[in-house]
């Protein structure tokens, strides 16, 4: 085979590290995603000082702010060892780029993800366990009942808790995201009903463009989301 010019092997090699950095993200492969966009900027870095080139000089500063936020997912989340609200960031973003792809079954599984997932982030700031692993002790005595009743695990004593659950003690301890979602309740149901029919989930019926727009804002919306970002496109 004939070797390719230099101009043209060296576009290649930063572009096929940088599709890889972006494939591995999207995957939720976090650490892989980072060396590959590490590697990808060195080599696009590098490529600039030989042809330089005005829009591929603003997409290289894209493509540093997205890895920059990545460095945020790996290092708060101590490279994928423990649950932060940034990851919900991430899952939000990752949903409106499945919407913007029109694969709306893989959006609500992410959206609703996020959501599960914030809720476990502040139980667990606030309870000091998981909601997978909680002592019936930590339970407040107006719903300790009802919770030992409908949750308790018997294979280690403790109380494993669904997401509405988990809502329900943090609005009980006073919390102010389980009282916002229960002043939301009815949206949030609605939701998981949809999220529940998916043929991704438990039923067969696909999301809708116009109900994962709604999905989309009322989630972002509870969790404290309205800055997003596209990963940049080549030009």
């Amino acid at each position: 085979d004939r070797e390719l010019p230099p101009q043209i092997g060296g576009y290649f090699r930063f572009v096929k590290l940088l599709a890889e950095g972006f494939l591995f993200w999207e995957q939720f492969d976090h650490k892989a995603a980072m060396r590959r966009l590490e590697s990808g900027i060195t080599a696009l870095k590098d490529y600039l000082k030989t042809y330089p080139d005005p829009d591929l000089e603003l997409f290289s500063n894209e493509v540093e702010e997205c890895g920059d936020f990545l460095g945020m997912v790996v290092a708060d989340t101590n490279a994928l060892k423990k649950l932060d609200l940034i990851l919900v960031e991430d899952l939000v973003n990752n949903a409106r780029r499945r919407i913007s792809d029109k694969r709306y079954d893989d959006a609500a599984a992410r959206i609703y993800r996020a959501l599960e997932l914030y809720g476990q982030v502040l139980f667990e700031e606030v309870a000091g366990c998981t909601n997978d692993k909680v002592s019936p002790d930590i339970i407040p005595e107006k719903i300790k009942e009802e919770f030992v009743r409908k949750y308790h695990d018997p294979g280690n004593r403790l109380l494993k808790l669904p997401l509405t659950a988990t809502f329900h003690y943090l609005k009980i301890v006073g919390h102010d995201a389980g009282i916002r979602f229960f002043e939301r309740h009815k949206e949030i149901k609605k939701i998981q009903g949809n999220r529940n029919y998916s043929i991704l989930a438990h039923g067969i019926k696909p999301i809708t463009e116009h109900a994962i727009a709604s999905i989309f804002k009322t989630i972002s919306d509870f969790v404290r989301i309205d800055k997003f970002f596209d990963f940049p496109l080549l030009p």
